[in-house]
Order: C-alpha cells, then sequence, then structure tokens
C-alpha cells in the first residue's frame, strides 16, 4: 500500500506505552521497517525495534504481553538473540511488529543503517518500493499458479505462467538490477574500509 502519514503517529503512540512498560530496561527504542521511510510504500504494519541489555531479553516479555503484545518465540530457533511481539487487531491483522534485540548489536545497528540510507535516498528508497511491490505481484502469480495447478488445471496454469513471466521479466529484471545497484551502493557508503 502507498505511504499512510498516520504511520509515524501510530510508532508514538506504541512508542510512548512501549516506554511505560518495560521503564529502565529499554536502552532503545526505533521505528524501523518500510513504514518508517517517508514516501516508502508498505504493507500497514509498524516495525518497532527495542534496543535492552542482553540479560533483560526473557525479562521484557511479561510486562509486553501485559499492554497487548502477543510474544512469539517461533523465530528464537534461527534468531536466539532477539524475541519477537506482535499486536493483532479483532479482525487476525497484525498491526505492530516488535523486534527485541541487544542495545547496539548487529540486528541493531543493520537496521538502523538501511533505515537510515533509505531516508537520505528517497530515489533508493523509490527502487526499493517498486521492487517490493513486484515481490508481491509475483507472490499473488504465483499463489493464482497453485491453485490452478492443485485443481487440476495444469496445462492452462503453465501456459498463463509462461505468459506472465514473459511480460514480467523485463520489469523484473530492471528491478533486479537496480537493487544489485542500490545494495552495492549502500555496502560501500557503509560498510568501506
Amino acid at each position: 500500500m502507498d505511504y499512510d502519514p498516520r504511520w509515524p503517529q501510530m510508532y508514538e503512540e506504541d512508542r510512548a506505552a512501549i516506554a511505560r512498560a518495560l521503564g529502565p530496561m529499554l536502552r532503545g527504542i526505533e521505528h524501523v521497517g518500510s513504514t518508517s521511510v517517508p514516501g516508502l510504500a508498505a504493507k500497514p504494519v509498524i516495525d518497532i525495534m527495542l534496543g535492552v541489555n542482553v540479560d533483560d531479553l526473557d525479562r521484557i516479555i511479561e510486562p509486553l504481553t501485559a499492554i497487548g503484545y502477543e510474544y512469539n518465540p517461533d523465530w528464537e530457533i534461527s534468531m536466539p538473540m532477539r524475541r519477537y511481539f506482535r499486536r493483532i487487531a479483532p479482525d487476525d491483522s497484525h498491526t505492530h511488529h516488535l523486534h527485541a534485540v541487544p542495545h547496539g548489536g548487529d540486528f541493531w545497528t543493520r537496521h538502523l543503517r538501511f533505515r537510515d540510507y533509505l531516508r537520505a535516498h528517497p530515489d533508493k528508497a523509490r527502487e526499493y518500493g517498486e521492487l517490493k511491490k513486484l515481490h508481491e505481484e509475483l507472490a499473488k502469480m504465483r499463489k493464482n499458479h497453485l491453485k490452478r495447478f492443485r485443481s487440476g488445471n495444469i496445462s492452462t496454469s503453465v501456459s498463463l505462467l509462461y505468459l506472465d513471466i514473459l511480460a514480467e521479466s523485463k520489469n523484473f529484471l530492471t528491478n533486479i538490477s537496480n537493487l544489485v545497484r542500490t545494495s552495492r551502493a549502500f555496502r560501500s557508503s557503509h560498510y568501506s574500509a
């Protein structure tokens, strides 16, 4: 969806509640993800990154669940130093995602650098947004083709997929090329010696 100017205010409202709930355990809190970049199209989910001491990662679970966040430990197998929470609306849609990580660690630093780069380079943010939209379109196409395949209409599905790929390939390759250039520019400006 297109950028919604209400997203920063939605972040601020939860930021205040989180700060009250966690008190001195909270060492930093940042609005990250696509909704934190003015003008960038995004899924309407506010990503919030919490910086805490490693020793407090498990201590924050109870206060955050008490203010309406659902704790989801599923990702801790692959990311043991992150605690993930989400706020779910009555219609079962996610409105906020919280990522609690060690303050100043790799996850913290990487996400802030990426956000700040996109904020400082609106042209790159636009390219990134276009690539995300293309990814969503391709995911929808794939889902539709899987439905056709499962219904037994394989030849129609394959033919339509072929036509869709031909139609999208030029845009896809252009967007991939732009993403590679953006990634290289980001790496060279943030990780060069």
